[in-house]
């Protein structure tokens, strides 16, 4: 009998998604199912589950391109909308200008912003 995920396993993985995206510094990141799981603290079936019954169906994540070997899957944050159609909700520190996100100031006061990262265009 398989279980269904619970919120709290899928609130793991999409954390685990953010921190890969803000190392990446911005919505579209690369993760592997495997470094994934690790970083969620979940097995790889428990995973596979948030994915299809939690995450992408809520419009909270995108698989772009699967990945092959040692190269992790292409993903795309989204905004938890069923739908995906509307625009991404970006955190406070970021805006979107001309189809591109733009960081703002940095903390540490020096006026230098992030580098803009483009948004992909998916079609539905």
């Amino acid at each position: 009998m398989t279980r269904k995920p619970r919120a709290r396993t899928a609130l793991r993985v999409l954390r685990a998604h953010l921190n890969f995206a803000e190392i990446s510094g911005g919505l579209l990141h690369h993760a592997s199912e495997r470094q994934t799981a690790e970083e969620a603290g979940v097995s790889r079936t428990t995973l596979r589950a948030v994915y299809e019954t939690v995450l992408k169906p809520q419009g909270w994540l995108r698989r772009l391109r699967v990945g092959h070997g040692r190269e992790g899957s292409t993903w795309y944050l989204g905004d938890g909308s069923a739908s995906g159609h509307g625009a991404p909700v970006l955190p406070s520190h970021f805006a979107l200008v001309n189809g591109r996100v733009l960081g703002a100031s940095s903390a540490d006061g020096s006026g230098e912003t992030e580098d803009e990262v483009p948004i992909p265009v998916v079609a539905h």
